[in-house]
């Protein structure tokens, strides 16, 4: 009885190793493509180019203390529609970016995921430090690049004022 039980499970053992042998390792990029989220929309070089030069505009008036030209950058979401940002979220957002003023703002990436949820994060420097300084001088920021009807717009990051749904947005950092 033993004999035959130890049999069986040499075989089995056997039979596992002939057939692992057979299977190719996958590489990298086969691993990628298996397990790698991918984007659900399809961009051109024109899409990524509008969106850049959007946030570029952006952050180029925030460095030249034009807030209030920032601000009317901005645009809304209400459900399906997009509309200039009205007054009521217009004035708490310039409240934010006066009170956050920065010496420095860099892109720090943009993340395409669907035409209504991208993010375009920047970091703001607050103030230079020395060297051994342990106080943090930078803080984030999102905008929400969406598309609708075939053009780009900037929006906030945030469920105040994205009526879509996704409160803000889908993507994880």
């Amino acid at each position: 009885m033993k004999k035959n039980l130890f049999f069986t499970i040499l075989m089995v053992l056997a039979l596992c190793m002939v057939c692992s042998c057979g299977k190719k390792k996958k590489t990298l990029d086969e691993y990628r493509e298996e397990y790698l989220t991918k984007p659900a929309i399809s961009l051109t070089q024109s899409d990524s180019t509008e969106v850049r030069a959007l946030v570029d505009n952006y952050l180029q008036l925030l460095r030249d203390n034009q807030f209030e030209d920032a601000v009317d950058m901005l645009y809304y979401m209400n459900g399906p529609k997009i509309i200039p940002m009205p007054d009521e979220l217009k004035k708490p957002q310039l409240a934010m970016i006066k009170r956050f003023r920065g010496i420095k703002y860099e892109l720090d990436r943009i993340v395409y995921s669907q035409e209504l949820d991208n993010i375009a994060c920047y970091v703001v420097t607050l103030f230079e430090k020395e060297k051994n300084d342990p106080r943090p001088n930078t803080a984030q920021f999102f905008l929400k690049p969406v598309r609708v009807d075939g053009r780009w717009y900037l929006t906030m990051a945030d469920s105040q004022s994205d009526k879509t749904g996704t409160h803000g947005t889908l993507i994880k950092n």
